[in-house]
C-alpha cells in the first residue's frame, strides 16, 4: 500500500488537491518537530523525509525537551533546498514562533501557508471543513484529469487545553491521529472510505513515535453495470456489476435487504481476492405471489479481507409471476334422483375457491348435461369445467361427480271389458292405461291375454283376469321405469236363450200331455242338450185353461231364458185323433211345406202349424205344432199334436283373411268372410285360441260358430318382420375438420338396438359442402325385427373467422410497462388473446407496433385471428434529484454540491461549474442541464438547486461572520499541538 502524508491539524479538516509534482516535492520535505516552552526557547528534531517517515511502519525521534505540561509541540514542514518552511494556514506564523526555528538560518521571512505552497506545485483545490475526532471527508475534484491523491489532516482538537490533560492512562504521552488517503488513484464518495490511519505519540521523555502500521479502513465499492430487466415475469434475475477496492474483494452477496450484512452471513460467496471484480449473476426473488405486481429491490454488496462491507447499491425490478392457480371446484355428489326429474341448480350447483385463500374465485361453469336435462336412470357422470373470469392468476379447471338416477315408478293396468257367452274377444294391445310416464315417453303396446277371451268360455269362470306384460314400442325405455303390471277382468254374462212354450190340451180326467217347447239361440254349436228339467203348468183338473210356465227347465249358467208361455186346455169334449208321423230331416235353409205339415185328424177340421207353412226354422231338433179345430165344434174339442223335426245345420263356406301380418308387438287376429256372410267364426291359432304376436308362420282355423251353419277351414299366418322406424333429422352445420360425434350421429329408433354409422363416431369431415351420412339399426329382437337403414345430410362449412376489436391506444412515456390499458383487444367470440410484445413489456420511444393473436375457444369453429395497433410512445423526462451540501465561503465548487443524480444514466453539466470560488456568503442558485445516455428514449432535462454559503464551520449555522477564536484556531492550530493557556 502506497502511504501519502498527510498534515496533522487541532481544528479543521483540509481537503487538498495535489497534482503529481506536488506530492513529489512534498513527500521530499523533512518533517521538523519543534517543542517550545513558556521562555520561548525551542527545541527541535528532524524527524525525516516524510517519504521515508510513512514507507517505515514505526518511526522514533528522540531528544529531550522540558515539561509537555507547561510547553508545546509544532510540526514543520522543511524544505532544505530553499530554506522554506510550511507550517501554518497563513502567509506568517504566530508572534511566538519568530527568530531561527531548529537553528536554522536564511529562512525567509515568515512561514508560507502550506495551502498556498500546495498551490505553486500545482494544486488547484482545497476546502476547510468542520471536523471532530470522528469525522472526516474527502473527494477527488472532477475536473482534475492527472490527479494523484487527496491528502486529507486531521487531529483532535485541542484548544485550550494543557497537554497533560490529554495523556492517556498515565503513559507520559500524548497520542495524536493523522488522517490521509491510501489510494490516490480512488474516487471516494462516502465518509471514511479509503481513509487510513496513522498515529504521531510524543511523550515527556522527549521520543516522537509515528506508527504506520495502519489499519485497511477502505470499503469495497460496487458499481451495478446491467440491472435485472423490468418489468419482468420471472421469479428470477439476471444482475450484472463490478465491485472494487484498494487491497482486493474477497466475496459478494445478493439479497433484498437495504441493511449491510454481517461478514459472518451465510450469505457471502467466496472470491479469490481481486482488487476488481466483475460478475453476471441470477438471484431468485421470494415472496413474490403469482398475478399480483411487486416490486422488489435487489442489493449488492462487497467485502475485503479486512471485512470491510460495501455501503448499499441496489436496484429494483416490477415482477409478476404469470398464474399457476387452480381453483379449487367444490362439488358434492347430488342426492339422487328419479328418471324425469330435470337437471337445476340442486344438482349443478359446483362452486370455485382459491386453494391458498379459501376465497371464492369468479367465472363461469360449463356442465356437460345443461339445466333442465333429464337423464336416463342408473349411474350418470356429470362433468363441469370451471373458467376463471381472472385468467391471469387462475387457470381453468374440471371435476366430475356422479348422479344415480332412480327408475320412476310405472303401473300399467288392462282395461276391463265384458262380452256375452259364445263370443270370442281378442286384444290389439292398446287396451291398457298407465301411470307414471315422464318426459313425455309413450308406450307402443302391451300384450294382453285372458282364458275367458274364447268364444266357449264359460260364465261359470266369471270374471276372467286379463293379465298386462311386456310394454313395447313408442318412445319409453324399460330401463327408466320400475314397471309394475295390474290384471284387468273379463266379464262374460249369460246368452239370451228364447223358449216358447207349446199349446196343450186334453179330455177332462185324461193325463197331461207332454209339455214341449221350442229354443232359439244355442251358441258354439250347442243344442238342446244342455237343457235340463222341465215345463210345468198351472194346477188344476176342471175344465179350463191352465197355463203352462217355465218350471224346471234350465239350459245352464251359459244362457239366460227368455220364456214364452201357452195354455194346457182341459175339456170334457172329445178329442179328435191326430196323427202325425215324424217328419224327415230337413237341412237349415229348407222352408217348411206339407212334407213336414202333414198331420191328420179322424174328423174334418183344420190344422193350424207353429211354425207355419213356409218357415225356416233354425237348426236343431225343433219341435212342430198342430192345432186341430173341428169342424163339429160341438162334438170334438180343439186338439194339438207335435213332432220332432231334425234340421240339419247347413253348410258354410269359410274364406280366412288378415293372414300377412306385419310385427308390431300387438296380437295379430286373423279374419274371415263366410257364405252365406256374417257368420260368426272362432279361430284357433295353433291350439290356443290366443292370437299370435311374434313374427313367422302360425297354424291358423276358423270354425263357424252358429247355430243354423257349420264349416271350417284351415290357413296359414305369416307375420313379416316389423322395419324400425329411424327418426333422425339433418344435423346442424359443422365446421371442416371436426368430428362427427352424438351431436351429429343421433339416429333414434322406435325399438332398443344399436346404430351403426358411415362415417363413425370420430371421423373428421376435411370435405365442404353437403356430405351424406348413413346409419344401418340392427334391433336387439332381430325375431321381430329387421335391420334398418337411414340417411341424412350434414353441411360441413369452412372454419370462421372471429372478429377482433382494439382500438389504437393512447400514447404512453418509455419506462411504461404494457398492461391491459394498452393491450384490450376484444374478440367476437370467447378466447383467449397472445400478445407481442407481452403484458409488462417496457417498449423503446417511437412508433410501435403491437400484435395480438386470438385462439378461440371454439377452435372447432372458428380460426385463429390476429390483429395490430400502432402505439406512440413518447420519450420519457428523467427525474433529477439535487441536495447540495452547504460550503463555507471563500472555497471552491466540489463534488459535494455538485452531486446532482438522476434516474437514468447521463452527464451532467453544471452552471457554476466544479472548482468555482464562492466568494460570497448567503444562498447561490446552482443549474445543471441533464444529458441522458439513452437519448433515444429519454428527454434531456434541467434543474436548479439553492446552495447555502456559510461564514464559518464551528459554533453556529455558519451564516454569521466569523469570530476572533475562529480566526485564531485556523492561525495557530493548524498542524502540530496547541501550546496550552494560548
Amino acid at each position: 500500500m502506497h502511504k501519502k502524508f498527510a498534515t496533522i491539524m487541532a481544528a479543521v479538516v483540509l481537503t487538498l488537491t495535489l497534482a503529481g509534482n506536488a506530492l513529489a516535492t512534498f513527500a521530499d520535505l523533512e518533517l521538523i518537530r519543534v517543542y517550545y516552552d513558556r521562555a520561548g526557547n525551542e527545541i527541535g528534531t528532524d524527524l525525516g523525509k516524510v517519504r521515508d517517515i510513512l514507507a517505515t511502519p514505526t518511526t522514533t525521534a528522540s531528544g529531550s525537551f522540558g515539561d509537555l505540561a507547561t510547553g508545546y509541540v509544532v510540526y514543520f514542514a522543511l524544505d532544505r533546498t530553499t530554506n522554506e518552511l510550511w507550517a501554518t494556514g497563513s502567509n506568517t506564523v504566530p508572534s511566538t514562533i519568530t527568530g531561527t526555528i531548529y537553528g536554522l538560518t536564511g529562512l525567509k521571512s515568515g512561514t508560507t501557508s502550506m495551502y498556498s505552497w500546495y498551490n505553486t506545485q500545482g494544486g488547484t483545490n482545497y476546502t476547510g471543513l468542520a471536523s471532530d475526532t470522528n469525522s472526516y471527508k474527502g473527494k477527488l475534484s472532477a475536473t482534475q484529469g492527472n490527479m494523484a491523491a487527496s491528502i486529507t489532516a486531521a487531529s483532535r482538537l485541542n484548544t485550550e487545553a494543557s497537554l497533560a490533560s490529554l495523556i492517556t492512562n498515565g503513559s507520559g504521552s500524548v497520542t495524536q491521529t493523522l488522517y490521509y488517503w491510501a489510494n490516490g488513484l480512488t474516487t471516494i464518495t462516502a465518509e471514511k472510505t479509503g481513509v487510513a490511519v496513522a498515529t504521531i505519540t510524543t511523550g515527556f521523555d522527549g521520543k516522537t513515535t509515528i506508527n504506520t502500521a495502519l489499519t485497511d479502513t477502505y470499503l469495497p465499492v460496487v458499481q451495478i453495470t446491467k440491472p435485472p430487466l423490468t418489468p419482468s415475469t420471472s421469479a428470477t434475475a439476471s444482475i450484472t456489476f463490478t465491485a472494487t477496492d484498494n487491497i482486493g474483494v474477497t466475496g459478494y452477496l445478493l439479497n433484498e435487504s437495504s441493511t449491510a450484512p454481517a461478514t459472518t452471513d451465510p450469505g457471502w460467496t467466496a472470491i479469490t481476492s481481486a482488487t476488481s471484480f466483475e460478475l453476471t449473476t441470477d438471484y431468485t426473488f421470494s415472496g413474490l405471489e403469482p398475478g399480483v405486481p411487486t416490486t422488489k429491490w435487489l442489493y449488492v454488496w462487497a467485502r475485503d479481507a479486512a471485512g470491510n462491507v460495501s455501503a448499499a447499491k441496489g436496484t429494483s425490478t416490477d415482477i409478476t409471476i404469470p398464474n399457476t392457480t387452480t381453483p379449487t371446484i367444490t362439488w358434492a355428489a347430488p342426492v339422487a334422483i328419479t328418471y324425469g326429474t330435470p337437471l337445476s341448480d340442486a344438482q349443478l350447483n359446483a362452486t370455485a375457491i382459491d386453494p391458498s385463500t379459501s376465497a371464492s374465485v369468479p367465472g363461469t361453469f360449463a356442465y356437460n348435461s345443461v339445466s333442465g336435462s333429464v337423464l336416463d336412470a342408473g349411474t350418470q357422470t356429470l362433468t363441469v369445467t370451471f373458467t376463471p373470469t381472472d385468467n391471469v392468476k387462475y387457470t381453468t379447471a374440471t371435476k366430475q361427480v356422479d348422479l344415480t338416477v332412480n327408475q320412476a315408478p310405472l303401473s300399467i293396468t288392462a282395461n276391463s271389458v265384458g262380452k256375452v257367452y259364445g263370443q270370442a274377444v281378442s286384444f290389439s294391445g292398446s287396451e291398457f292405461n298407465s301411470n307414471g310416464l315422464q318426459n313425455n315417453d309413450t308406450i307402443g303396446s302391451v300384450a294382453l291375454a285372458s282364458n275367458g277371451a274364447a268364444a266357449t268360455a264359460g260364465v261359470d269362470g266369471s270374471p276372467y283376469p286379463i293379465t298386462a306384460a311386456t310394454a313395447t314400442g313408442g318412445t319409453f325405455k324399460t330401463s327408466n321405469y320400475n314397471i309394475s303390471y295390474t290384471d284387468g277382468l273379463l266379464t262374460i254374462t249369460p246368452a239370451p236363450l228364447a223358449v216358447t212354450a207349446d199349446a196343450k190340451s186334453k179330455t177332462l180326467g185324461a193325463a197331461d200331455p207332454d209339455l214341449t217347447y221350442t229354443v232359439t239361440g244355442f251358441v258354439n254349436n250347442e243344442t238342446n242338450a244342455v237343457m235340463t228339467g222341465s215345463l210345468a203348468r198351472a194346477p188344476g183338473e176342471s175344465i179350463g185353461d191352465y197355463a203352462i210356465n217355465l218350471g224346471t227347465l234350465s239350459a245352464g249358467s251359459n244362457y239366460s231364458i227368455n220364456f214364452t208361455g201357452a195354455n194346457l186346455t182341459i175339456n170334457n169334449k172329445t178329442a179328435p185323433i191326430i196323427t202325425w208321423a215324424t217328419p224327415a230331416p230337413i237341412t237349415y235353409g229348407t222352408p217348411l211345406s206339407d212334407m213336414q205339415l202333414n198331420a191328420t185328424a179322424n174328423v174334418p177340421g183344420t190344422f193350424t202349424y207353429n211354425p207355419a207353412l213356409g218357415s225356416v226354422p233354425n237348426a236343431g231338433t225343433r219341435t212342430l205344432s198342430a192345432t186341430f179345430v173341428p169342424n163339429d165344434t160341438v162334438t170334438y174339442n180343439d186338439a194339438s199334436a207335435s213332432v220332432t223335426l231334425q234340421v240339419n245345420k247347413a253348410v258354410a263356406t269359410v274364406t280366412l283373411g288378415g293372414l300377412n301380418q306385419t310385427y308390431d308387438g300387438s296380437a295379430k287376429p286373423a279374419t274371415a268372410t263366410t257364405n252365406p256372410p256374417g257368420l260368426t267364426v272362432v279361430f284357433n291359432y295353433g291350439g290356443s285360441a290366443t292370437p299370435p304376436t311374434t313374427a313367422g308362420s302360425h297354424d291358423v282355423t276358423g270354425a263357424i260358430s252358429d247355430s243354423n251353419y257349420t264349416g271350417n277351414t284351415t290357413g296359414t299366418m305369416t307375420i313379416a318382420k316389423a322395419i324400425p322406424v329411424i327418426t333422425w333429422s339433418n344435423p346442424a352445420a359443422i365446421i371442416v375438420g371436426s368430428a362427427l360425434s352424438d351431436t351429429q350421429l343421433n339416429a333414434k329408433a322406435n325399438v332398443a338396438g344399436s346404430f351403426a354409422y358411415t362415417p363413425a363416431v370420430g371421423a373428421v369431415m376435411n370435405s365442404t359442402g353437403a356430405q351424406p351420412l348413413t346409419t344401418t339399426f340392427t334391433p336387439a329382437d332381430t325375431a321381430n325385427y329387421d335391420t334398418a337403414t337411414a340417411s341424412v345430410t350434414i353441411m360441413v362449412e369452412d372454419k370462421k373467422s372471429p372478429a377482433i376489436t382494439w382500438a389504437a391506444p393512447t400514447p404512453i412515456s418509455y419506462g411504461t410497462p404494457l398492461s391491459a390499458t394498452q393491450l384490450k383487444a376484444t374478440a367476437s367470440v370467447p378466447g383467449s388473446f397472445t400478445y407481442t410484445p407481452a403484458a409488462g413489456a417496457v417498449l423503446n420511444a417511437g412508433s410501435q407496433t403491437l400484435t395480438v393473436t386470438f385462439k378461440p375457444q371454439d377452435t372447432t369453429t372458428y380460426n385463429d385471428a390476429t390483429a395490430s395497433v400502432t402505439l406512440t410512445v413518447n420519450k420519457a423526462i428523467p427525474a433529477i434529484t439535487w441536495s447540495p451540501a452547504s460550503i463555507i465561503y471563500g472555497t471552491t465548487l466540489s463534488a459535494s454540491q455538485l452531486n446532482a443524480s438522476a434516474s437514468v444514466p447521463g452527464t451532467f453539466v453544471y452552471t457554476p461549474p466544479l472548482g468555482t470560488m464562492v466568494k460570497d456568503a448567503g444562498s447561490l442558485s446552482l443549474s445543471v442541464a441533464f444529458t441522458p445516455n439513452d437519448s433515444d428514449n429519454y428527454e434531456a432535462a434541467t434543474a436548479t438547486a439553492s446552495l447555502t454559503v456559510k461564514y464559518s464551520s464551528g459554533g453556529s449555522d455558519g451564516t454569521a461572520a466569523p469570530t476572533l477564536p475562529d480566526a485564531l484556531k485556523v492561525l495557530k492550530y493548524a498542524v502540530g499541538i496547541d501550546k496550552p493557556n494560548a
